[in-house]
């Protein structure tokens, strides 16, 4: 198993020029070491309603991914991302 380090930003869905409190994904990026994972989930959250930056064990040889550990979270997330 190999540890990733991710960090992914929510935004709110605009419809009709009107944003809404539906959260959507953004594309999630993958970071060479935790510290850059949180330095841009941090820049992130400050233009979007949340981020969040996580390390995720990856399984190469079968493409699984396993449990994660969150390192960082900010502003608002998808409800059940993360145990309170």
């Amino acid at each position: 198993m190999k540890t990733i380090y991710i960090a992914q930003a929510f935004a709110y869905e605009v419809k009709k020029g009107k944003t809404t409190t539906k959260l959507l994904n953004e594309q999630p990026i993958q970071y060479a070491s935790a510290d850059q994972a949180i330095s841009r989930a941090r820049r992130m959250a400050e233009t979007k309603a949340g981020a969040i930056a996580i390390a995720q064990q990856f399984d190469e040889a079968t493409g699984e991914a396993g449990d994660y550990e969150v390192l960082w979270q900010g502003g608002t997330l998808p409800q059940g991302l993360v145990e309170d």
